[in-house]
């Protein structure tokens, strides 16, 4: 009896971490997609959007796509997934649509073809020398500190390098004004794509309750995309977004003064208004700015180095306990 009672606990235990695990992820990705059948929502896609920034995996959200030209796909400039309401460094990512080179292109009107191998891609696209390219659109992220595109593909970058497209992003997209959301490119709330097909020139489009040439302005508490809302949830049914505790106002953009969890617990509310401590930002504060991480960075180096090499991991511990608990297990069965 005692065999199969700790056996039990045992398996319990695992169960229990591993739903934990997976209930956190789609708490903390609203609209995390593996694929269109998981987009709930009648008339979403699931989109992908390449980066390959520090702590981030392949990224995935369900948008709204009542035509074609709705999203950024194949021979459409169009949306991309946003970030505002997932957690750092996912929130630091910068949506851009963009060309990607491709092979055996076909035109539009040869659907057929484009069928049996072929692919549809971007009508007219020339650059800067007036030489047409063969590409479709994609979204991906673009680094506005390094000043270039995530792509992780080199013939992507490569062909990023001869349109020249890092300066037009940067030209077009990315607001000088001192705002909370100035490093990311539409203030974090829209799409930075071409404004022609086949233009190398590009604005910004707004994610709905959102204008202004940056998107830096706020209209309504109107939502489609399930991460655009500042730290609340999108509900697909209202399109209206619902605040978590410690946010109000309309995309959950201001602080709740009268609640404990306001500005994240870093910094002061004050006329709607978060002022963040040090080593915080964003309108929540939700976010750490580069002093905090290169601080934590430094502490956890020296941590490591004073200890001499004693420190365990989080994943350490955790496959040193799962073994004890095995031979534990094994002692008992026999």
């Amino acid at each position: 009896m005692h065999v199969w009672n700790l056996a039990s606990v045992l398996a319990v235990l695992t169960l229990s971490q591993q739903v934990a695990a997976k209930g956190s992820g789609s708490k903390d990705r609203p609209g995390n997609c593996k694929d269109t059948e998981d987009c709930k929502t009648k008339g979403y896609e699931c989109v992908a959007l390449q980066t390959t920034r520090a702590g981030t995996e392949t990224v995935k959200q369900c948008l709204p796509k009542e035509q074609d030209s709705d999203v950024c796909s194949g021979q459409y400039p169009g949306l991309c997934p946003s970030f505002s309401s997932w957690k750092t460094p996912y929130n630091q990512i910068s949506s851009v649509c963009t060309y990607k080179p491709a092979d055996k292109c076909v035109n539009g009107d040869e659907s057929s073809a484009g069928s049996k191998g072929g692919v549809i891609c971007v009508g007219g696209a020339k650059d800067p020398d007036g030489k047409t390219f063969d590409a479709i659109y994609g979204c991906a992220d673009f680094d506005t500190s390094e000043l270039e595109l995530l792509f992780g593909e080199e013939g992507a970058n490569d062909l990023a390098a001869e349109l020249g497209t890092a300066p037009a992003i940067i030209e077009d997209c990315l607001s000088t004004n001192a705002t909370s959301n100035s490093t990311l490119l539409c203030s974090g709330q829209g799409t930075c794509v071409p404004d022609a097909m086949g233009s190398l020139t590009y604005n910004c489009r707004c994610n709905i309750g959102y204008s202004g040439n940056f998107c830096e302005f706020i209209d309504s508490n109107k939502c489609q995309l399930p991460g655009q809302c500042a730290t609340g949830v999108c509900n697909l049914d209202t399109q209206e977004c619902e605040c978590a505790a410690g946010t109000t106002g309309d995309q959950c953009s201001e602080c709740d003064a009268k609640s404990s969890e306001a500005c994240n617990g870093k910094g002061m509310c004050s006329n709607s208004v978060c002022k963040c401590e040090e080593g915080w930002e964003g309108l929540q504060c939700t976010k750490e700015s580069a002093v905090k991480k290169s601080a934590k960075s430094t502490k956890k180096a020296t941590t490591e180095t004073t200890s001499g090499g004693t420190m365990l991991s989080a994943y350490s511990f955790g496959s040193i306990t799962m073994s004890l608990a095995v031979l534990l297990a094994a002692i008992f069965f026999n």
